[in-house]
């Protein structure tokens, strides 16, 4: 248990004794420190680039796709289901063009714009709940139904209804 801690203590804040590391070297030795200076510049860009390919990767997989949980997801594109959960916690929080992710139950699930423009004109139109979870495969709960709702309440796109339906 503790062992774990203090792994994960030194997977979180490497770079900070490698910095240290290139300090004392410096004092040191310059060249040294300066040759250690660069690698660590050049695993910066490094890590940075690879965290940006990997969201890259998910975004790419996300074209074409009308509705996809976050499992499903991890395994189309190969990478961890906790990478995947946090890029759609991003997405959920700022939805961008594609779509938005909903957590239900845990779990995000991601609909694509097509799906979330096809219930806004279903809401405009005055359904309800039960006539659109019924006429739209890819909403299949009232969780979903409700978290959808919920979402386009708070970014102010929940379009105005023609007529008044109970829920």
């Amino acid at each position: 248990m503790i062992l774990d801690k203090i792994k994960a203590f030194f997977r979180d804040y490497w770079w900070f004794f490698y910095l240290l590391l290139t300090i004392t070297v410096f004092f040191i030795d310059i060249q040294w420190g300066i040759v250690l200076a660069l690698v660590f510049c050049g695993l910066i860009v490094g890590i940075t680039l690879l965290k940006r390919m990997g969201k890259a990767k998910i975004s790419k997989n996300l074209l074409g796709i009308d509705k996809i949980s976050e499992r499903e997801l991890a395994g189309i594109t190969g990478t961890y289901v906790e990478k995947v959960h946090a890029f759609l916690h991003d997405v959920s929080r700022n939805p961008d063009a594609s779509g938005i992710a909903i957590l239900v139950k845990g779990e995000y699930i991601y609909f694509s714009n097509k799906v979330i423009k096809k219930f806004k004109l279903k809401y405009k139109e005055g359904m309800g709940m039960k006539e659109i979870i019924a006429s739209m495969e890819q909403i299949e709960t009232r969780d979903e139904y409700k978290k959808i709702l919920q979402r386009l309440e708070e970014f102010d796109e929940l379009p105005e209804r023609d007529k008044s339906t109970k829920e």
